[in-house]
């Protein structure tokens, strides 16, 4: 633990917490790197421009397209934004933010070493997308992954109990509850989840929600038809 810094005691019991760390401008700034992303894909396609609904904001743009008649392009699109969007400065730049690297400090009680950070879309007509109960880490076998110690969750909307977002199962544990293949990945049975009841995270525009490595979680299908964006970052610890 570094010196002078104790874990919050909400994030130790809970293995999550709700914090701000990006100003109103700052999230702009990440939805017009994200929107400019979806933008230079879409021009180095063979498809109409006129077919991928370039009207519609960055909120509605994907689930116009995958509830019309070509969610295999929609498809696309956000796998092209989750592999590659991280490359822009601005989004890239998250995993070293002030705020973010003092946040997980009051929380965690450690210095952060490095990350990994991705965007994320939650599109609702696309629901095999959608990840099932999980945590970050799923075993502590000393490999690069198993470093993670905290994930950071940045939406760039609101998000809360009925519209789409994240939602854990509160409690901190020592070690992952045991993962099954579930769809194209692993996931955890809900009966093996354990008693506590799943929270819906409920964050403003600006906010993150920092969760414990074992800390399990899913994505909720957004229920007003709009997209829900995020970045998330997987943060290490040094020792």
């Amino acid at each position: 633990m570094a010196a002078g810094r104790s874990p919050d005691a909400a994030f130790d019991a809970d293995g999550w917490a709700v914090r701000p760390v990006l100003s109103a401008d700052e999230v702009a700034a990440v939805r017009s790197a994200v929107a400019a992303h979806l933008e230079r894909v879409v021009d180095a396609l063979l498809v109409p421009r006129d077919e991928t609904h370039p009207e519609a904001g960055l909120d509605e743009r994907l689930e116009r397209i995958a509830a019309g008649d070509d969610p295999s392009l929609a498809t696309l699109l956000a796998m092209s934004v989750g592999s590659d969007a991280q490359r822009d400065p601005v989004v890239a730049g998250l995993v070293e933010h002030p705020a973010v690297l003092a946040r997980v400090g009051e929380l965690a009680g450690r210095e952060v070493d490095g990350g990994t950070v991705r965007v994320r879309c939650n599109v609702p007509s696309l629901p095999t997308r959608r990840e099932p109960w999980h945590t970050d880490v799923v075993v502590d076998d000393g490999l690069p992954c198993s470093r993670v110690r905290t994930t950071c969750w940045i939406p760039l909307v609101e998000v809360g109990p009925g519209v789409g977002g994240l939602e854990v199962v509160p409690g901190r544990r020592s070690e992952a509850p045991v993962h099954q293949p579930m769809g194209a990945g692993l996931g955890i049975p809900e009966e093996d989840l354990g008693g506590a009841e799943p929270v819906a995270v409920a964050c403003r525009v600006g906010d993150a929600a920092f969760l414990d490595r074992f800390t399990p979680h899913r994505t909720l299908a957004p229920s007003d038809g709009r997209v829900r964006w995020s970045v998330v970052l997987w943060l290490r610890h040094g020792e």
